[in-house]
């Protein structure tokens, strides 16, 4: 084992492998200690729009639409999950305009977000991720990004964090504009800041947008899609740092979701459903990209491609393969197979693999797929 560091007038004590994650852990526990954090668990809602009903009229659009073209595969997200959502899929199917829309505007209340949000009815009395993790999470962010010096707990804990507000600051001036958490719904727990309440998954979608920007960066007017893209917040992140053409694939339920929050957090007219025409941040159901033409220069999938039936897996990543410059996966390696030995199957090599700097057990893989044209 290599030495990580000797302490002034202490012997060298050889850590254990996971150091950081004990750093992680210890970190969080100071913080307690201090009290230095706060959460809060109900927020006053931004406007979603004025009018809902214009923009609940496109999501039922859509998602008919999608359902007729998208087969279910064994995935739990096809199945348990489903049964989890099926009151808001048959309000859809229904064309149930009045009660969508209440369903809509306080997504807590239905278990639509489950999988992906805390903001869902079965997680109701489940633990939530508050303020106190939220603000660690930043910064583990700034580290990340070299806005902050990685902390070395060989060498002591602080005895304070930074504060919040100048933390974002920094993070600004790193990211070349001004973070914001849109909080389109009632309920939403995390970290109170003057730029709304920062949520675990607002912070993971913020690095993971910057992960992109870097990746595509030298390529103006690049090509972005995400497979299974959750409420769509490294959607949202990567258009404020400068992505114009960003393409969203998940299942209808989850589209549902997608235009639920992209709509007010970028405005409706900036969001584009399946069977739309026009600009905006694209959102559309699997066989728009597994039986699709277009070609990316990047596709990024972030914590869902391992959870998919193995057969449906292996229809994605040929996809990839035959449309994609890059593919930037985060993803665990707990369940039947892996990323790695996925794309092995194809014969594509990751470039690159390390640890995930932001959740303990993911792992961050980027595979070259083609030359650029």
């Amino acid at each position: 084992m290599i030495p990580f560091g000797i302490h002034r007038r202490i012997p060298l004590v050889r850590r254990p492998f996971y150091q950081r994650d004990q750093a992680i852990r210890e970190r969080d526990e100071l913080a307690a200690e201090l009290h230095l954090l706060k959460s809060t668990a109900v927020t006053p809602p931004q406007s979603i729009e004025d009018d809902h009903g214009a923009l609940v009229e496109r999501i039922i659009a859509a998602y008919e639409q999608s359902v007729v073209v998208t087969q279910q595969s064994d995935s739990f997200w096809d199945s348990a999950f489903f049964n989890l959502k099926r009151d808001v899929h048959d309000a859809l199917m229904a064309k149930d305009r009045l009660l969508l829309a209440e369903m809509l505007r306080d997504p807590g209340r239905t278990d639509l977000f489950y999988g992906f949000e805390n903001l869902a009815r079965s997680l109701a009395h489940g633990a939530n991720y508050g303020g106190r993790n939220v603000h660690l999470d930043l910064m583990l962010l700034s580290e990340a990004m070299g806005v902050e010096r990685s902390r070395n707990p060989e060498y002591g804990e602080p005895t304070s964090l930074p504060d919040v507000e100048s933390l974002l600051e920094r993070l600004d001036d790193a990211l070349g504009t001004s973070l914001q958490f849109p909080n389109p719904f009632a309920g939403e727990v995390g970290l109170a800041t003057s730029r709304g309440v920062a949520s675990y998954r607002a912070v993971q979608a913020i690095f993971q947008a910057w992960r992109i920007v870097r990746l595509v960066d030298t390529h103006p007017g690049a090509r972005v899609l995400e497979i299974g893209a959750g409420l769509g917040r490294t959607a949202y992140y990567a258009t404020q740092f400068g992505v114009s053409d960003y393409t969203i694939i998940d299942i209808p339920l989850s589209n549902v979701a997608q235009a639920t929050f992209l709509g007010p957090a970028l405005g409706t007219d900036a969001i584009r459903l399946f069977g739309e025409d026009g600009s905006g941040v694209r959102i559309l159901p699997p066989p728009m990209f597994l039986e699709g033409d277009d070609s990316y220069d990047l596709v990024v999938n972030v914590d869902s491609l391992t959870e998919l039936a193995p057969d449906v897996a292996r229809l994605y990543a040929e996809a990839i393969k035959a449309r994609a410059a890059l593919f930037l996966s985060i993803n665990h390696e707990h369940e039947a197979f892996t990323v790695r030995e996925l794309f092995n199957q194809i014969e594509l090599t990751a470039a690159s693999r390390a640890p995930y700097w932001m959740r303990r057990g993911y792992v961050e893989e980027v595979f070259p797929v083609r030359q650029r044209p």
